[in-house]
């Protein structure tokens, strides 16, 4: 506070602008969240960030580089590398081969199969298999309050989505007016063809 560091506040605006929980502001929109204890930990700090950030499922990081401990000098030997090889993002693990092949061929063998999703889009390459795999087995896809684009509007295989906006009394009395009453129990085959909530 009073120039005993490099970097210490030296301004007014430094005193009256000073956030005493910056991180209590970020924390629940961030994956992780951490403040730069010391410069000799700063490859460490951004390669952490940075897996964290690009690991499924993907989200915002948010660090704090105090000014302090931006103006420190360390021997660069002191830092230890951390490379992407090593360190790097993971990925969400790939389903077992047999049980693929397995839902493969039950989604093929089923009469009128519907796909219910919300988030696959956060993928940008799910829509288009989305798109294919509904077409190759007819299936209909619909998406329960959906997050990203999972499946183009105007495709053939789209069967609606649901919204969650207000309250439930107010979400029933929509959702039996969305519904169709020709497609009711009487022809339950095409009845998720004719749905589009927009609660």
């Amino acid at each position: 506070m009073r120039g005993e560091l490099p970097g210490s506040r030296d301004n007014y605006v430094h005193f009256i602008q000073e956030p005493f929980d910056q991180s209590g502001i970020v924390r629940p929109y961030a994956k992780w969240e951490w403040t730069l204890p010391s410069g000799v930990m700063t490859k460490e700090t951004l390669r952490r960030a940075h897996t964290v950030a690009h690991s499924d499922p993907m989200g915002p990081v948010y660090l704090m580089l105090p000014r302090e401990t931006l103006t420190q000098t360390w021997d660069e030997a002191a830092m230890r590398p951390f490379p992407a090889e090593r360190y790097g993002a993971v990925s969400a693990g790939a389903a077992d081969a047999a049980a693929v092949a397995q839902i493969a061929d039950k989604l093929l063998a089923a009469k009128h199969p519907v796909m219910v999703t919300s988030y696959a889009g956060r993928n940008l390459e799910a829509p288009a298999l989305i798109e294919q795999i509904a077409r190759l087995a007819g299936i209909r896809v619909f998406e329960a309050g959906p997050l990203y684009l999972n499946i183009s509007r105007s495709s053939p295989c789209f069967a609606g989505m649901c919204e969650h906006r207000g309250g439930r009394r107010r979400a029933a009395r929509r959702r039996r007016r969305a519904v169709d009453p020709k497609h009711t129990k009487e022809n339950p085959q095409t009845w998720w063809a004719h749905i589009t909530w927009t609660w």
